[in-house]
């Protein structure tokens, strides 16, 4: 069994997959972390264990810029692909922590919500 460190948000946001010398494939991420998630999609010319760059549009939920992160695919599956983020450097994640962040507020209002509702 693997045990994941690692918090995840099942933010559902289109993303692209850069593959090198290929054309991009296109996605929507069922869950992120802070190391990686798993993009939902029908292309699977994307092979397992090849380096690739995933762009994040970080800025639709008003989070700021996209996130380009160099990440490994590590699996495929009949929907999708799992993908290892391998940033250089944590400036990478920026824009993605700042996403998670905005969704954990509005997961917390949500439920005060619903709580108010009773």
């Amino acid at each position: 069994m693997k045990y994941r460190w690692n918090l995840r948000l099942p933010i559902r946001i289109p993303i692209r997959i850069q593959p090198p010398g290929r054309e991009p494939t296109y996605g929507v991420s069922a869950d992120l972390s802070l190391k990686g998630m798993f993009a939902e999609t029908c292309d699977l010319a994307v092979p397992a264990g090849i380096s690739v760059h995933v762009e994040i549009p970080c800025d639709q939920l008003g989070a700021g810029p996209a996130a380009l992160i160099p990440a490994t695919v590590v699996r495929r599956t009949p929907n999708g692909v799992g993908l290892s983020f391998a940033p250089q450097d944590t400036q990478a994640l920026r824009p993605l922590k700042a996403l998670m962040e905005r969704h954990l507020d509005r997961m917390a209002a949500r439920e005060a919500l619903d709580r108010m509702a009773c």
